[in-house]
């Protein structure tokens, strides 16, 4: 609870933001250094319970836009706003004092219809006051589907607020995993938010985002990330999505954790999870010594998904958000130990973007890392209070997504065609056939199980290739051997095949090789 309690008294300006040294800022006003300011973070976080919405990250929200003076830019880019909630009110008013103020937001179009309206609602009220152009000092923009991502019914999903200056700070990016709301996904949902300045190249890089967005650019191949690359700035790397290379940047990433550099630890909060890439990799980090704890939610994981996280992975499941429970909508990662070359690393990534396909290769995404001893400290206490909370419960008993396609669907709050994964194998085929060959693999990279048939003929025969007593696969789901018994002298024709189940998300998969056997 200590941590947790500093992480609020951070938050709400009682003690001091963390620098990158992980000590206390100095203060610029009481040194006559002409050194520029080292860049500073501080974490938000609320904690709701049933009934009783908690608006802490908004309301700082709220807070820093008051006090953003005459002449300031304000950049910000959401996926759900209601018209009436406190920060459009914040961000007229930073208009009415002077100054630019641009927003891009979503367009609504496929969610709920009552959502749809909001935000048709919210874009009237700030298009009337901001204008419509975006090539302005000020404008509102609502995009026809996500901005930058030019596939069908794709969302623009950003939850992000760049300031110029705001009171005493200068170069202010809030990236949060909350929408602008009252209700589940926003106030009544655990949610986390970092208030990061004195970071010019990190504000630079998401205003250049934002024009980006706000003027729907359209980039080779739909790969944002090839565009605007993951870039260190101090201790913050901005990942903007869709990337459509083949590469998931997460699992790739966590390529980068040594779990023998010393003891290291991963916490995963994720509130929608099907990609398989990340699964494994989580797996892979278990297996290697590393301690990985996920936090995941009913209706967002796959009971048979949840199952692939294998143990010593400890999984807990949390509530769908609803007016009768409280859950998660937190999207972060938290990484203690062996990461990137150093032993003693303390990393956290956060933002919009959820362990699904569509957030990845599909939607306007931003995720946020950041590599702060201070930082991390604060989100740990938060995963550990959430962790602890009775609502949740050990295993995956109550992991209850009807489907991944289903997941990724309300992922985007909208029915949305998923992008299916091709499958692979690790290991080719046998070059040549012994009387007894193992097959070695029994699933693909992806985990889906397969299956291995062989079919033969003799050769010099009008005989067709089917499965005969001559050819058989033996122990075909745990240890797939072919066995080959032809009479002496006689030559087989035989075909290897072997074939795995698709999914919603995963494309079938199948190969086969053709072999001559002779006995000798």
């Amino acid at each position: 609870m200590t941590a947790i309690l500093v992480a609020m008294l951070m938050a709400v300006g009682v003690l001091p933001a963390v620098a990158d040294n992980g000590e206390p800022a100095p203060d610029p006003s009481a040194s006559p250094s002409i050194d520029p300011p080292v860049p500073t973070v501080y974490p938000v976080f609320n904690y709701p319970q049933v009934g009783l919405p908690d608006p802490t990250i908004n309301n700082e929200l709220v807070r820093l836009l008051d006090q953003v003076p005459a002449g300031a830019q304000v950049d910000a880019a959401f996926f759900v706003i209601q018209p009436n909630y406190p920060v459009v009110d914040a961000l007229l008013n930073a208009h009415g004092r002077g100054a630019a103020v641009r927003v891009v937001l979503d367009s609504g179009d496929g969610q709920a219809a009552s959502t749809n309206q909001a935000m048709d609602e919210t874009f009237e009220r700030l298009a009337l006051a901001l204008g419509r152009d975006p090539a302005g000092t000020s404008f509102a923009v609502q995009c026809p589907r996500a901005c930058i991502s030019k596939e069908p019914d794709s969302i623009n999903h950003n939850k992000f607020v760049a300031m110029s200056q705001s009171g005493s700070m200068s170069d202010v990016v809030f990236q949060s995993t909350a929408n602008i709301r009252s209700d589940g996904s926003g106030d009544a949902a655990w949610n986390a938010a970092t208030v990061t300045s004195a970071n010019p190249d990190l504000y630079a890089s998401y205003t250049g985002y934002l024009r980006d967005l706000s003027v729907q650019l359209t980039v080779p191949d739909n790969d944002y990330n090839a565009y605007r690359p993951p870039t260190r700035y101090g201790f913050s790397t901005p990942y903007y999505f869709p990337r459509t290379d083949g590469t998931d940047s997460v699992s790739a990433t966590l390529m980068s954790v040594d779990c023998s550099l010393a003891p290291t630890r991963v916490d995963v909060m994720a509130s929608f999870f099907t990609r398989p890439k990340v699964r494994n990799r989580l797996n892979d980090m278990a297996a290697a010594g590393c301690g990985v704890r996920v936090i995941a939610r009913t209706d967002t994981i796959t009971r048979e998904f949840c199952d692939s996280l294998q143990a010593p992975i400890d999984v807990k499941i949390a509530d769908k958000p609803s007016a009768s429970k409280v859950g998660i909508h937190g999207k972060y990662l938290t990484i203690s130990g062996g990461f990137d070359g150093s032993a003693d690393a303390r990393v956290v990534w956060m933002g919009s973007h959820n362990l699904t396909r569509n957030a990845l290769v599909r939607n306007d995404e931003t995720f946020l890392l950041a590599d702060n001893a201070g930082l991390h400290a604060a989100f740990t206490g938060n995963f550990d209070v959430i962790w602890n909370n009775p609502s949740l419960t050990s295993g995956c008993g109550r992991a209850g997504g009807v489907s991944e396609e289903e997941i990724e669907e309300e992922a985007n709050t909208e029915v949305t065609p998923l992008i299916k994964e091709k499958q692979s194998v690790k290991r080719k085929l046998p070059a040549s056939l012994k009387k007894r060959t193992a097959l070695k693999s029994t699933q693909t990279r992806e985990g889906q199980r397969l299956s291995s048939v062989a079919t033969c003929r003799v050769k010099g025969t009008n005989q067709k290739l089917k499965k005969r007593p001559l050819c058989q696969v033996k122990k075909p789901k745990k240890d797939p051997t072919v066995v080959l018994s032809p009479k002496k002298k006689q030559k087989l024709k035989v075909r290897i095949l072997q074939k795995a189940d698709g999914s919603a998300t995963l494309l079938p998969f199948s190969r086969d090789k053709n072999y001559t056997y002779r006995k000798r």
